[in-house]
């Protein structure tokens, strides 16, 4: 999802790509996972330039109930 002051929030984790842009700089972002087969997630940011911006994760509930750290 696009936020409204700029930046991206990852809320769903099924393989998806979109194109935007942030503050007219091109954004594409792609997201490689075999979930609910593989609790794997690899989100792909390309940029033209190197750019500052927000981008939120949403952490799932299955998520919360395991140690990964």
């Amino acid at each position: 999802m696009k936020l409204p002051e700029g930046g991206f929030a990852a809320v769903a984790y099924g393989p998806c790509s979109i194109k935007s842009d942030n503050h007219g700089v091109p954004v594409s972002i792609e997201v490689e996972t075999d979930y609910p087969f593989s609790d794997e997630i690899k989100i792909i940011i390309h940029t033209p330039q190197a750019i500052k911006m927000p981008f939120l994760l949403r952490i799932p509930d299955w998520l919360k109930m395991r140690k990964l750290w």
